[in-house]
């Protein structure tokens, strides 16, 4: 039984393995760049932004009429970074020219299938972009750019002024920066010479990366900027410094009393401020919860809820 065992085995390896050899040089193969694709016009940048591929020569082909076939005659788009982790995948038609143009004499000319039309990459979130790829139908590679050999503008980041830290390069930030970053900014870099929470990712706007939705840093600290629960972060505000207020003034009339001697003015004046601190905590409770009623209840003031 282990010898049939044995020879099922080598049986299974002899007919498979070179089956998988000749699939996996395929893929090898074809993740090469055909060698007649070239690019007719350089890359340029129309501006910071777009990245422009002017008529890229893909094929000599055959003599036909100009037209777009939608099913068969595409090509896979793709940029990927520099671990060759895809950032982006889209088809683009091909199109087929077969008149020179005015500058070029028909003996010159050579039909072929070109990308007509500029393709407009936006890259304003690709600043990892290390390549773009071009593959036809059948995932075959047919171009490959490496973006490092040109100056694109469009992969470099722009900053903003200041970001909303108070952090201004090339001035040292703010000595309450760190605190502001973990409530505007929890994802970026702790360190504030990295410039993340100075990055502009809108083209359109001039202004850095949006902080933590409803948050907002005030002098007392980090604070939600909804109506409603702004209202209540002010609240706790209050309720914190009043309490500490009262708590301080009833260790220090406790204090007076406990070294009054059995003096009777210090005892009574120990008594006074104990009595003063509870009747001013109450107070401040009172008057809260009173704003309140009338805000939510008869106002009909939704922030006060």
């Amino acid at each position: 039984m282990y010898k049939i065992t044995k020879i099922i085995i080598r049986v299974v390896i002899i007919l498979f393995l070179p089956i998988f050899i000749l699939r996996l040089s395929h893929t090898v193969l074809a993740a090469q760049p055909v060698p007649d694709f070239r690019l007719i016009i350089t890359l340029n940048h129309t501006s910071d932004y777009t990245l422009t591929l002017n008529k890229i020569g893909l094929e000599a082909g055959p003599y036909v009429n100009y037209g777009l076939n939608y099913t068969s005659n595409f090509y896979f788009i793709k940029i990927i970074d520099k671990n060759n982790t895809e950032l982006f995948s889209g088809k683009i038609l091909k199109s087929y020219q077969t008149l020179p143009p005015d500058f070029v004499p028909v003996t010159n000319f050579t039909p072929e299938i070109i990308i007509a039309d500029p393709i407009n990459l936006f890259l304003p979130y690709f600043n990892e972009a290390a390549k773009v790829q071009l593959f036809d139908e059948n995932n075959v590679l047919k171009l490959e750019i490496v973006l490092a050999n040109y100056n694109l503008q469009g992969l470099k980041y722009r900053y903003a002024a200041c970001d909303l830290c108070g952090y201004c390069p090339p001035a040292k930030p703010p000595s309450n920066w760190e605190k502001c970053r973990l409530c505007l900014y929890p994802k970026a870099n702790k360190d504030p010479l990295s410039n993340e929470t100075l990055i502009i990712s809108d083209p359109a706007s001039n202004k850095g990366p949006t902080p933590v939705p409803s948050k907002a840093f005030i002098g007392v600290g980090c604070i939600d900027s909804s109506p409603s629960k702004a209202t209540q972060s002010f609240l706790n505000i209050i309720f914190s410094i009043s309490g500490g207020i009262a708590f301080l003034v009833l260790l220090y009339g406790a204090f007076v009393m406990a070294t009054s001697h059995a003096d009777p003015e210090r005892l009574n004046y120990g008594r006074r401020l104990i009595r003063r601190a509870v009747i001013g905590l109450i107070l401040t409770l009172l008057s809260i919860f009173i704003v309140n009623f009338i805000a939510y209840r008869v106002l009909k003031i939704p922030e006060f809820n």
